[in-house]
């Protein structure tokens, strides 16, 4: 049980956005993106196909944002709290530099794309959600070190 406990944070803060990214990645963007070349490379298209025919229809219910904009939120969340749970507890520069990883690479991606020195297309809306992503992650994240009991 007390396995489960030190598991639930990590599960939830990073593996669930992840899963969650991928999935809108998978399930309701376009099959042009580059992951699925990888679904493909791994004999998963026919399942995918399938799983497809399910969910393409929620795609427009759900808007822009979600479609286009979470998946970044998702994953500069889930990186933010990874790092708060790996290094929780510990002290020093290190620890910061870690944890502004993610909003660093998500927020700078987009100034990137905005600067013209990284591909893609400026979206300010995905910049405001990572942003807002790793403020929520910082908020949510457990970050109090565990104590491992002795008997």
């Amino acid at each position: 049980m007390a396995g489960v406990r030190r598991a639930a944070p990590v599960i939830l803060h990073v593996i669930a956005p992840l899963v969650a990214g991928a999935a809108i990645y998978l399930l309701l963007r376009a099959p042009t993106l580059l992951v699925f070349g990888w679904v493909d490379a791994a004999g998963g298209e026919a399942a995918l196909r399938a799983a497809r025919g399910h969910t393409l229809a929620y795609a427009r219910a759900l808007g822009d944002t979600a479609l286009f904009s979470a998946p970044d939120a998702l994953w500069v969340y889930a990186l933010t709290a990874a790092m708060l749970l790996v290094w929780r507890g510990q002290p020093g520069r290190a620890r910061h530099a870690w944890i502004v990883s993610g909003v660093l690479l998500g927020a700078g991606s987009e100034l990137g794309q905005l600067a013209g020195v990284v591909p893609g297309t400026f979206d300010g809306r995905d910049l405001l959600v990572s942003v807002g992503a790793f403020a929520l992650a910082l908020l949510l994240t457990p970050t109090r070190p565990t104590i491992k009991r002795t008997r």
